[in-house]
């Protein structure tokens, strides 16, 4: 099993570059993916 994982501070894009990497990896991999979404205290 391979793990990926991505992190990064707001306004740097992660959230897409996750989104895009998971679907491709579940559309032409045959693999599954899960995004879970963040926040600290510093969001608003």
């Amino acid at each position: 099993m391979t793990e990926i994982r991505f992190s990064g501070y707001g306004g740097q894009g992660i959230i897409r570059c996750a989104l895009i990497g998971g679907k491709a990896l579940s559309i032409y991999g045959g693999k599954f993916s899960t995004m879970n979404q963040s926040f600290g205290p510093e969001a608003r």
